[in-house]
């Protein structure tokens, strides 16, 4: 049962982690595409 429990936790806490992570990587991505398209 411990074990699930802490399968649980890892699951809860690492969402948050992955979502920031995508909407960090979507702003570099998206603000690097406007420094090149600016360029030309």
């Amino acid at each position: 049962m411990a074990e699930g429990v802490n399968n649980g936790i890892i699951y809860l806490a690492a969402i948050p982690y992955l979502l920031m992570g995508g909407l960090i990587w979507f702003i570099y991505k998206s603000r690097k595409k406007a420094k090149r398209t600016s360029q030309d």
